[in-house]
């Protein structure tokens, strides 16, 4: 799994891609002294094509890259094959 974490003090928005099933997924988080909620998962992305590798153990969606400013995600696709 690769992560990005936009942190905004009282709460963050947190970008998941999982080379498990080919999913990129944003939480929403609550962030308090010594709590941390989710507040809401929305799957974003699917259908990235991941699979068992020899040299990588698996490969699939990787490479992100948030825009703040524009709120925008990227999501870079790379191929190790």
């Amino acid at each position: 799994m690769r992560w990005i974490v936009q942190d905004n003090g009282d709460s963050a928005i947190v970008f998941v891609s999982c080379v498990l099933n080919g999913t990129v997924t944003r939480l929403d988080l609550t962030v308090e002294t010594k709590n941390v909620t989710l507040n809401k998962a929305t799957e974003i992305a699917s259908g990235y094509l991941f699979a068992p590798n020899a040299a990588a153990l698996v490969v699939g969606p990787t490479g992100l890259a948030y825009d703040q400013d524009a709120d925008v995600l990227t999501l870079y696709q790379f191929s190790e094959r």
